[in-house]
Parts: structure tokens; C-alpha cells; sequence
């Protein structure tokens, strides 16, 4: 699980740090 929230919204998306971190914020919360 960890690896798939630190790959997917921060390399394949592309992402900024902000971007990323809200992002896994988001996979946490639906989770």
C-alpha cells in the first residue's frame, strides 16, 4: 500500500511536492 501511494500520485501523475502530499492525504482519507 505504501509503495503503491508513493509511486502512483508522485511519479506517474508527476506531481509537485504539494501536489503529492495532498494527494496521499486524499488515498488516506478515502481509504
Amino acid at each position: 500500500m505504501d509503495r503503491w501511494q508513493q509511486s502512483q500520485p508522485c511519479a506517474v501523475h508527476g506531481f509537485t511536492l504539494i501536489e503529492c502530499v495532498t494527494a496521499l492525504a486524499i488515498i488516506v482519507v478515502l481509504a
